[in-house]
């Protein structure tokens, strides 16, 4: 199935603003004319989900 980058992006960005509050800044770049992906789509959202920090650990910092 083929993804928009800047519509799966924007999706994620929004889950991850949720998740991780106003102190963490989230940028993203998909320049104009990206191709579309081939991908499961929730296999990529969860891989970049899987990219933010998670709570437990703020500034990079392991879990006890």
């Amino acid at each position: 199935m083929p993804i928009d980058p800047s519509d799966l992006f924007a999706s994620v960005r929004q889950m991850l603003v949720h998740l991780l509050g106003p102190t963490i800044q989230i940028e993203q770049d998909v320049p104009p004319g990206t191709w579309n992906l081939r991908a499961d789509p929730n296999q990529l959202e969860l891989a970049l989900l899987n990219l933010g920090p998670m709570p437990a650990t703020p500034c990079g910092r392991r879990r006890p």
